[in-house]
């Protein structure tokens, strides 16, 4: 009897561990299935063909005549070839960098959604009540309430796709390296404010062009386990593409100041003697192999 029992038990711990190993295997293979958007050159393709074709939508949208001249900067085939190149050089780490991962990613729709919001926020420029909304400080007191109506609009529905976001990437495990994505940008902006007034520049206040906040929300919605997700991003990539072809690569510009001058030698020098040692130490520390 106490054989049977002995091998009663070994099967039933036997198949116990089948279970956990299977499991273990269906999870790695949906992580597999999951991880193909960065990971994959010709999705990055994709993206870039989609991405250069919202740039040049654009660009025949500002010349025509829905777009009044003082919505965008003089459109000379200069900027125009060489704000396509900035535009190259910033999409393609949004998405190769940020490590998009999910089973969802419809080329038509990802299209349409990113010219979508690249022409149509364009047009939203023209709206009268919109027109004059500049993200500075105490930018809000001077909105009408029709403005207020449209940035609570949206507002609603990236915060509603956001929170499901988050859900995703609590699934995914990636809250961490989204949060990791949001710190570096910050530390960047951090740094070049620390350039600006240690180098003497004056008046320095921010302004949050609309292509920069919307490049730091697409940092957010990297996990596209639906279309949701994918379809928000897409918005946007498209708002950024639309900024740059409009305003070139003062959409980039966070903080805006006086001109402060030349830089000093000495000020270049110690700015990188204390980078290349803050380099070595950050090796030294963090990188063990």
């Amino acid at each position: 009897m106490e054989s049977y029992q002995v091998l009663g038990r070994t099967a039933s711990n036997n198949q116990l561990s089948y279970d956990m190993e299977s499991r273990s295997k269906n999870e790695s293979s949906i992580r597999l299935k999951e991880k193909k958007i960065s990971d994959s050159n010709y999705n990055i393709f994709q993206l870039m063909i989609i991405f250069i074709g919202v740039y040049m939508n654009c660009q025949v949208l500002k010349l025509s005549n829905l777009i009044s001249s003082s919505s965008h900067i003089a459109p000379t085939i200069g900027l125009y070839a060489y704000d396509l190149l900035l535009t190259i050089l910033i999409t393609l780490p949004l998405i190769k960098m940020t490590d998009i991962l999910g089973k969802t990613f419809n080329f038509y729709m990802y299209l349409l959604f990113c010219n979508l919001a690249g022409i149509g926020f364009a047009l939203l420029g023209e709206v009268p009540f919109l027109k004059n909304i500049v993200i500075v400080k105490n930018f809000w007191q001077h909105l009408t309430p029709a403005a207020w109506g449209t940035i609570i609009f949206f507002a609603l529905i990236i915060i509603g796709v956001g929170i499901r976001e988050i859900k995703t990437a609590c699934q995914y495990k990636t809250v961490r390296r989204q949060t990791l994505n949001f710190l570096c940008f910050f530390v960047f902006y951090i740094g070049i404010f620390m350039l600006l007034s240690g180098g003497g520049a004056t008046g320095i206040h921010w302004h949050v062009h609309h292509a920069i906040f919307a490049g730091v929300l697409s940092l957010w919605f990297t996990n596209w386990g639906n279309s949701i997700e994918m379809i928000l991003h897409a918005i946007m990539m498209g708002v950024v593409i639309e900024g740059i072809n409009f305003y070139g690569i003062q959409e980039l510009y966070l903080f805006l100041s006086d001109d402060g001058g030349d830089v000093k030698f000495y000020y270049a020098f110690w700015t990188a003697l204390i980078y290349f040692a803050g380099s070595i130490l950050f090796k030294l520390c963090c990188c063990r192999n």
